[in-house]
Order: C-alpha cells, then sequence, then structure tokens
C-alpha cells in the first residue's frame, strides 16, 4: 500500500467511525465531491491545505516524520498540534542506539518532547527565503506565512545538512 492509498485508508475509516457520509465530510471541510472520493480510493495527490481541512474535520493531526539521510534512520516526529503548538521527540528506537548523536545542540537526546509555541529554529531555518521562497510558494501554492507547510511540502529532497523531512500520518 502507497502512501496515498494509506491516507485514503485512514480518512474513509475515520470519516465512517464518525458516522458521517461523504457529502456532509465535503461541505464541513469545503472540498469538492471528486476530491474527497478520489482521496479515499488512494488515487489523489491531495494539497497540504485540503489534506488539514479534512483532518481538522475528522479530528485527526498531520504528523511528519524527521530523518537523518546519512544512515537513512528516522530519529523523531515533529508536530503541529491542533492549539498551534510545536513538538519535537526523539523516536524511543533512535535515542537505545549507541551512535545516536543529536540533531542540534537545542535538542540533546532525551525521551522527553521539546515543546514551542513557534516552529523551532531548527527547522524553521531549512527553509528558504526570498526569492526562492517566493517561487516555491507560488509553484507550490503555499501561503508564505505557513512555516510548516513549506518544511512539509520543500524538506525532503531538496535540503542542505542530513536532516530531511517526511509527512506522515
Amino acid at each position: 500500500m502507497n502512501l496515498k492509498e494509506k491516507i485514503g485508508q485512514i480518512i474513509k475509516n475515520r470519516r465512517r467511525e464518525l458516522k458521517m457520509e461523504q457529502t456532509d465530510l465535503q461541505d464541513y471541510a469545503e472540498v469538492g465531491s471528486t476530491t474527497l472520493s478520489k482521496l479515499e480510493m488512494g488515487k489523489l495527490n491531495i494539497t497540504i491545505d485540503n489534506l488539514e481541512k479534512i483532518t481538522e474535520v475528522l479530528g485527526l493531526e498531520i504528523i511528519i516524520k524527521v530523518k537523518e539521510k546519512i544512515y537513512a534512520q528516522e530519529v523523531g516526529v515533529l508536530a503541529k498540534l491542533d492549539d498551534g503548538t510545536y513538538t519535537f521527540q526523539y523516536l524511543q528506537t533512535y535515542l537505545d542506539n549507541p551512535e545516536a548523536k543529536n540533531i542540534s545542540v537545542n535538542f540533546p537526546l532525551q525521551p522527553e518532547a521539546f515543546k514551542s509555541k513557534y516552529l523551532f529554529a531548527f527547522f524553521f531555518n531549512m527553509l528558504s527565503e526570498g526569492n526562492v521562497k517566493k517561487a516555491q510558494c507560488r509553484n507550490m501554492r503555499i501561503d508564505e506565512d505557513d512555516s510548516f507547510t513549506r518544511l512539509l511540502k520543500t524538506a525532503k529532497d531538496d535540503v542542505v545538512g542530513s536532516i530531511t523531512v517526511e509527512e506522515i500520518l
């Protein structure tokens, strides 16, 4: 099962769990019938904006994985919570690795989550600035002030350093 199919299955299962019809979810999330239908079938590359609308209505959270490219090992989870705050927490499997290193001096190895009202500077500094930022936002239809979505869309492959960011549900 690929990522599109996994996301579609999660959305469909949650909607059914809530005893909600597709038409109700379309109305509440303000998305088109084709969008939701194709999403649930795993045949749609959904925009972050529409995914956020749908998951908000369904009471789901979007969480992303952070991987270290050198070892292709998952390091931790960065999340934007419903209240707009952010958390980063190392995965226990990473902490158990004797060769584990902190990803930043601001994130020493510890099992407890780090919390912030703002996107952590470490992750914010992975984002492009100036004309590159404007071009990315225009081409990907991202709000220039939405740093979290920009991080999700741009920090998977084209990054400097060994840390990448991938979206998960």
